[in-house]
């Protein structure tokens, strides 16, 4: 886990590797070496656990003022660790794999020459974390900023501005040219939407099995 304080270090972070990892203590990392205004990406559940923090009344001092934005990821489901022992394994070395990516009923193990390597999400079910079997939220909707691949075109990604600040950085990388921005179509939001209500739907299905 590292605190980027720079753009090289922001840069060197980029990606995805669909383990869980508690990337929340990154913020104490953050408060502990002094910033002041922290950024934190991360997924559904991390974000509504930093959202709680900023709401709920603490009886100690957990410096939340500090946490300026955050911006959460599409997510359907996360696995353990052991996945990365099985793409090793059976898929490819993990040191020639350049980056993951779900598609459809597929994950996307892309190796250095961009080449992918398709895996059935059904064989590798026995990874999700026990913790996503209950989570309802695909789109972090509690975040200033959601993004993700659903909905958008090879090379682009979903982006879901819910807040003031949310807006003010995403206009504000627009104009100043660090982002390309393209309308997002209206099919691309409803295959946002119809996967959001499918999460939501499959935590109700799993209730009634419980029953």
């Amino acid at each position: 886990m590292e605190v980027a304080r720079d753009y090289a270090t922001l840069r060197k972070s980029a990606g995805t590797k669909y383990t869980i990892f508690p990337s929340v203590l990154g913020v104490r990392s953050a408060i502990d070496a002094g910033c002041e205004r922290i950024g934190f990406v991360g997924l559904p559940c991390q974000i509504q656990g930093l959202r709680k923090v900023q709401t709920t009344e603490q009886p100690y001092e957990v410096h939340q003022e500090k946490i300026k934005l955050l911006i959460g990821l599409f997510c359907m489901e996360n696995f353990s660790e052991s996945l990365l022992d099985f793409i090793d394994k059976h898929v490819l070395s993990l040191e020639k794999v350049r980056k993951f990516d779900i598609k459809g009923k597929e994950m996307l193990v892309y190796d250095e020459s961009g080449e992918k390597h398709g895996i059935p999400l059904a064989e590798i079910e026995r990874f999700v974390g026990e913790g996503c079997l209950v989570c309802t939220d695909f789109a972090s909707e509690l975040a200033d900023i959601s993004v993700g691949s659903v909905g958008s075109p090879e090379g682009f990604s979903t982006v879901i501005v819910r807040s003031e600040i949310g807006e003010e950085i995403v206009e504000g990388a627009i104009r100043k040219g660090y982002v390309e921005a393209k309308e997002l179509k209206e099919e691309g939001l409803k295959e946002v939407e119809k996967i959001a209500r499918l999460k939501k739907k499959r935590r109700g299905s799993r209730e009634k099995e419980r029953e």
